[in-house]
């Protein structure tokens, strides 16, 4: 995007989108309490922790393993010392003279099982070359910038259902007062037509008619209310609070900027600042890490090991009852049916499967930027045809209302004159806090 252009889009959206503190309050608050957005920081944390599960693989193991062996009966091995040196004593006695040579050795019986037997060892083992835990702990770093990605998209959604929550609370609190002031129009009107059925110069039916105007007159405002309540306990459920907690107004959103910024720039802004693209990108990456953790694995893992400790029979701490041995350990998996294969082959079509989805996802991107644009410029539009509109349902209003106090025209027109001008009145602010609602879409579609 070239600077200039990029300028005037950034002043564009200040003068356009420039959030009260009000709105901007309660947008913060909703960022802080949101059920939803909580959620998705408790994944972003699971997955921190996974990362630095995976960052843990580099680091040696350390265990302590003790075990005492305590038999009774089992298997035995005899051992016949007796049966086989007693003879060879005898003989040698017999041949020296000498009784130098023990005859009377006896055999001997050894349990198979030790017993009383202490094997007390720490074990330590070391990854030396092993692909896997690079890979995988880069995978698992991809896969939390995922995560940041799906918090960012979730913010920019939220911040977005505020604003248009906020709006269509606005929008009912706006009717309420026009039907209010009317109500206080149509009660001078009862009043003056109490007054000429009293001076006997209109019969009683022209009251009947007015008191219908009020009584219908009630029946909206109570629907206008019940819509009111509904927008009401939506917007606190977006902050996380009681549903019936007052919502301070804004009265400076009843006017808006006229200015319109152009297209292209906006879509561009869009493609380059959308957070979605980049959760895609990230999955891409993770993806092919563990593509290549699949082509790697064909090559051979060294480990040393090393432990140190005591085994004997009873605690007898000596030299020659302390045991330690060291190894190197070296697995390479030379074949496996050609499993390793299809798993790189999965995972290649799998990052395929993601640029596509990119590809679809920056098409989507740009009509939904097109849309919401051309839907704020419509918006804009109808705010004009509904002021022109209520100009000429006022001026009308206005002259009828003369010649009805002067007893010129029929109570028919003046209240045809009048649901004509409430109608408009209603119809502009309606369209202009729809207006407010597409630009806060448009803010959304360019991450504004």
């Amino acid at each position: 995007m070239k600077a200039p252009t990029l300028l005037f889009l950034l002043f564009y959206t200040m003068q356009v989108w420039g959030q009260s503190g009000i709105l901007e309050t309660y947008i913060q608050e909703g960022l802080e309490q949101n059920l939803s957005l909580q959620r998705e920081q408790l994944l972003w944390d699971e997955q921190q922790l996974k990362v630095e599960e995976a960052r843990g693989n580099y680091f040696p193991t350390v265990s302590f393993n003790a075990t005492y062996l305590r038999a009774l009966g089992g298997r035995t091995f005899e051992f016949p010392i007796g049966t086989l040196f007693n003879p060879i004593y005898s003989s040698l006695n017999d041949l020296s003279g000498n009784p130098s040579f023990p005859t009377d050795l006896e055999n001997q019986v050894f349990p198979i099982t030790p017993n009383d037997f202490y094997d007390i060892q720490f074990y330590v083992t070391q990854p030396i070359y092993n692909p896997a835990i690079y890979y995988g702990y880069k995978a698992q770093q991809e896969l939390l910038s995922v995560q940041e990605a799906q918090i960012a998209t979730r913010k920019a959604d939220l911040r977005q259902q505020i604003a248009v929550s906020y709006f269509n609370y606005l929008k009912t609190y706006a009717v309420l007062d026009i039907y209010d002031s009317t109500k206080v129009q149509l009660q001078e009107v009862l009043r003056f037509n109490q007054a000429l059925v009293k001076n006997d110069k209109a019969t009683a039916d022209i009251v009947a008619t007015v008191e219908f105007e009020l009584e219908n007159l009630k029946s909206q405002r109570v629907e206008t209310i019940k819509d009111q309540r509904v927008a009401q306990a939506f917007f606190n459920t977006l902050l996380h609070r009681e549903l019936d907690t007052e919502i301070e107004i804004d009265e400076s959103y009843s006017r808006f900027s006229d200015e319109e910024a152009p297209l292209s720039p906006m879509i561009d802004q869009a493609l380059s600042t959308r957070t979605e693209p980049e959760q895609l990108q990230r999955a891409i990456k993770a993806n092919q890490v563990l593509t290549e953790l699949e082509r790697k694995s064909m090559l051979p893992t060294l480990g040393l090991s090393l432990s140190g400790g005591y085994q004997a029979e009873g605690l007898d701490l000596n030299s020659d009852n302390l045991i330690g041995t060291g190894a190197l350990s070296l697995n390479w998996t030379l074949f496996e049916g050609q499993k390793r294969k299809k798993r790189i082959a999965q995972a290649q079509k799998r990052v395929e499967q993601l640029d596509s989805e990119l590809e679809i996802l920056k098409e989507q991107i740009q009509l939904q930027v097109i849309q919401a644009w051309n839907q704020d410029r419509s918006a804009r539009q109808k705010v004009e045809a509904d002021r022109a509109a209520l100009r000429s349902a006022e001026k009308s209003f206005n002259i009828i209302e003369k010649r009805y106090r002067n007893e010129q025209a029929l109570l028919v027109e003046y209240l045809d004159a009048r649901t004509r001008f409430i109608n408009a009145r209603v119809a502009l602010v309606l369209s202009a806090y729809d207006v407010h609602i597409r630009q806060a879409e448009l803010k959304r579609a360019i991450a504004l």
